[in-house]
């Protein structure tokens, strides 16, 4: 099945189960397969991993993927890939647009970091988080899925003057 060599990750929304992300490991899967995996006929483009959880912080950060979210800790949301959709943006406001959004693009990846800037600019001259939108780069080519959760904390707290949990 779809789960084979891969690790199964459940992504709830309003405390229901919407969906899943497969993710390969990396020796389980032939180069020519995918390396994640959802739910034919699913959309991926709708979810925010670990919003339920995330929804009581006061600030958000925002990351790429699920293991990303797992080093970022309580306060992280993944979207799954490097551009955020439009109906995950309305969740983000929904939640937090009275809060502050903080953007941890993976800075291993160049096009991850230009689509950061493109992003948060934008919804900075948007006013669409009016505690503000902050970026805050990691040391170059560092991925937050390999750092510590307290380096990942401390490099937040000296950037923007924020605590996450």
């Amino acid at each position: 099945g779809y789960g084979i060599g891969r690790i199964i990750f459940p992504v709830w929304q309003n405390h229901r189960m919407v969906g899943w992300q497969g993710r390969c490991l990396d020796k389980d899967v032939s180069d020519k397969e995918p390396k994640y995996w959802f739910p034919p006929g699913s959309r991926s483009d709708t979810w925010l991993y670990n919003m339920d959880r995330a929804r009581w912080c006061d600030s958000v950060v925002l990351v790429e993927g699920v293991l990303d979210v797992f080093k970022v800790g309580p306060s992280g949301v993944a979207r799954f890939g490097k551009m955020t959709h439009p109906r995950q943006l309305t969740l983000l406001r929904a939640i937090w647009g009275t809060r502050s959004l903080i953007y941890l693009p993976d800075t291993n990846d160049p096009r991850a970091i230009d689509k950061a800037r493109e992003e948060a600019l934008d919804w900075q001259i948007r006013g669409l988080f009016s505690g503000g939108v902050e970026i805050v780069y990691l040391p170059k080519n560092r991925d937050p899925g390999s750092m510590e959760h307290e380096e990942i904390q401390k490099i937040i707290k000296e950037k923007t003057g924020k605590d996450i949990p």
